[in-house]
């Protein structure tokens, strides 16, 4: 079938923006051969669970790429209209290419401190998954994630050529170089108890950059939401802070819980963005059962 098109604006070519990844041979061996098991809030009969993809049905995939087509079908919805997929991709443009967006701490990158790289993206990933429960009708839905550190295959509902085109988006997939990170600096990342910004450095500045440097094309853009497979790896992410923060991390909190997510609905005069898919603080997002959803 045919799929849409993710994103719709003509940017003109747009360099990566990520520092080149880590040298594998300086990664520290994983000390456990794999990743420890998964701790974080129980599960709960009134919470989302977002699953291993490997877990997903082909019922399942059709639903989440089912959902994203009818989440960017509209490239140009009325102004009061509910968030369309490309909202999400240029709030993630404006967060990494515009000078105001450097400002917000989204991403360790140019002149960023990336303090906000856990709960800014953990609010996208939500406030996305409530869209997509929305247009396809199941507020049971949850994204699924893609644990690249145990599984370096791509999701096969996500790698078809024909949707990759219809997407607009480009893949690498190590051609450009580089390679996926194993458990390694996944587990070393987990056991950082200086700060929160230290493990959220430890976490985007190694195993994360890689991975959006091994995949490349697209991924390795501003625009990488516009590929299908940010989310997942985003879910992935935020599993391990869920699990961080229910174990050596208990009770480290980001530095500044008040300050405000960008670009929020009182950006919108200031921008070309339609709708805002960010709000609230930092401190709204500290606890994932509270946003409704859990990890299995």
């Amino acid at each position: 079938m045919t799929r849409s098109r993710l994103v719709h604006k003509a940017a003109g070519p747009v360099p990566q923006w990520l520092p080149a990844p880590p040298d594998p041979d300086d990664a520290p061996a994983a000390t456990l051969g794999a990743l420890p098991g998964y701790s974080g809030p129980p599960a709960d009969p009134g919470l989302r669970v977002r699953r291993d993809h490997r877990e997903l049905t082909a019922a399942d995939w059709e639903v989440f790429l089912g959902a994203i087509d009818v989440l960017a079908a509209d490239p140009a919805p009325a102004a009061d209209a509910p968030a369309c997929y490309e909202d999400f991709v240029l709030s993630h443009h404006r967060a990494l290419a515009t000078p105001p967006g450097l400002n917000w701490g989204v991403h360790a990158a140019r002149r960023g401190d990336g303090r906000n790289f856990l709960p800014w993206h953990r609010r996208l990933l939500a406030t996305f998954e409530q869209r997509l429960a929305e247009v396809g009708g199941d507020a049971t839905f949850a994204l699924p994630y893609w644990n690249w550190a145990e599984d370096p295959e791509l999701p096969k509902a996500l790698t078809e050529p024909s949707d990759l085109a219809d997407w607009g988006i480009e893949r690498l997939c190590g051609s450009a170089g580089g390679e996926l990170p194993g458990p390694g600096p996944v587990v070393a990342a987990l056991e950082v108890t200086t700060g929160f910004l230290d493990f959220s450095q430890a976490l985007e500045k190694g195993p994360y950059n890689a991975v959006h440097q091994w995949v490349g094309g697209t991924f390795a853009t501003p625009f990488a939401p516009a590929d299908p497979l940010f989310w997942l790896h985003h879910a992935f992410v935020d599993r391990l802070w869920a699990q961080w923060s229910a174990g050596p991390g208990a009770g480290i909190a980001p530095a500044r819980p008040e300050e405000e997510f960008h670009p929020h609905t009182g950006d919108l005069p200031r921008t070309n963005l339609r709708c805002a898919v960010l709000s609230g603080t930092v401190g709204d997002v500290l606890d994932t059962a509270a946003l409704g959803y859990t990890y299995a």
